[in-house]
């Protein structure tokens, strides 16, 4: 599932990028909704990492679970980028209600359709045989090659959660490159949004002092 997220999240970045050449005139780099994009793309090429960098598919999973259960606030941040931020992405089109009809049908299709390839190409992905055993089993009952047992992702101890089985520095970078980016944005959110709110109120100190000397001035 990973790779097809990434694919997709790639498409998003390139198309996303060439739309301001046809709209600002240039392509469209430190945008907030592309930014946190490329996160989520490095999210995607993380997990897709750390799940090959493992020789223990149980402790591979393990891993790569924690990335994605890591990366899941970005989520929210992507979402809501162009509320929070005021950049050169139009805002939010309520569920495509104040686009264009002439466009509105074209786009819900377009939905449509690469939701329907995403199934396409997820369900195409699962059906691969299992070379390890010889046939293809069903989702949700992918077993430990070693044990033949289902996969576990209970931990002995918390030192053995930390450890990750000797890949520590590198499952822990990982998760790292994801935080820190959206701890980034969420901070810069914040500084932006106390910002606005000490400019609005320093204007309305301002118009409250004119107003007060334009009152003085009349009653003299």
């Amino acid at each position: 599932m990973a790779p097809v997220g990434a694919v997709y999240t790639f498409i998003a970045l390139v198309t996303g990028s060439a739309w301001g050449k046809t709209d600002v005139g240039h392509l469209v780099g430190l945008d907030a909704r592309l930014t946190s994009e490329l996160v989520l793309l490095f999210l995607y090429v993380g997990a897709i990492a750390l799940w090959h960098a493992f020789d223990d598919r149980k402790m591979a999973g393990r891993a790569a679970g924690i990335l994605v259960l890591t990366g899941v606030v970005n989520l929210p941040v992507i979402h809501y980028s162009v509320e929070w931020w005021n950049t050169l992405h139009q805002g939010s089109t309520r569920m495509q209600q104040s686009i264009d009809p002439a466009m509105r049908t074209p786009l819900r299709l377009a939905i449509t359709g690469y939701l329907l390839l995403f199934y396409h190409a997820f369900a195409d992905a699962d059906a691969q045989p299992d070379f390890n055993h010889g046939k293809t089993p069903p989702v949700g009952e992918r077993t430990d090659t070693e044990k033949g047992a289902p996969v576990s992702t209970a931990f002995a101890s918390w030192s053995d959660f930390f450890a990750m089985g000797g890949y520590a520095f590198y499952v822990w970078l990982a998760v790292a490159m994801t935080v820190v980016p959206v701890a980034i944005l969420v901070v810069q959110s914040a500084m932006q949004h106390r910002a606005i709110l000490r400019h609005v109120a320093q204007q309305r100190a301002r118009e409250a002092r004119m107003r007060a000397a334009q009152a003085q001035q009349e009653a003299v």
